[in-house]
């Protein structure tokens, strides 16, 4: 009776693992990941560094954070874009890792003039900027402040 059981059992189970489509379980294939970009920094004058990663080959596109958060933000969108591009995302002066010194008169036109001075130091020419919330503020003042 056991083995009738059981025989019955398995066939209910094939037969709805069939009407639902259902496969016989295969190991689950692993997919390749990218390793993490490495945190580098550039110092970009007046005694301000900044941390950025930058990942990928091509047009760069640099992503700007917003003010609750860092470049690590961006985490999700650097290995997606690096595909097609050179994605560079960065920590704005006072957000972490950064430790720069405290200075008066902080606003977006000092994070836009900071963003300017990561694209020359990484002699990175013509850009595509991504902001994000106060970062796109940075983007915007950095923008109307380009001279071409």
């Amino acid at each position: 009776m056991k083995n009738l059981i059981s025989a019955l059992l398995a066939t209910q189970l094939c037969a709805w693992n069939f009407a639902c489509g259902l496969q016989p379980s295969k190991p689950t294939e692993v997919a390749e990941q990218k390793a993490e970009p490495a945190i580098q920094t550039a110092y970009i004058g007046s005694g301000i560094v900044l941390h950025y990663v930058d990942q990928g080959k091509g047009t760069s596109v640099i992503f700007v954070h917003g003010s609750l958060s860092d470049g690590g933000y961006w985490a999700d969108q650097i290995s997606p874009f690096s595909e097609h591009y050179r994605a560079i995302a960065y920590s704005r002066r006072y957000n972490y890792p950064n430790t720069n010194p405290a200075r008066a008169g902080y606003s977006a036109v000092v994070d836009a003039e900071d963003l300017a001075a990561l694209i020359r130091t990484l002699h990175l020419g013509k850009v595509v900027v991504v902001g994000h919330s106060y970062g796109a503020l940075t983007v915007c003042s950095w923008r109307s402040n380009m001279k071409n």
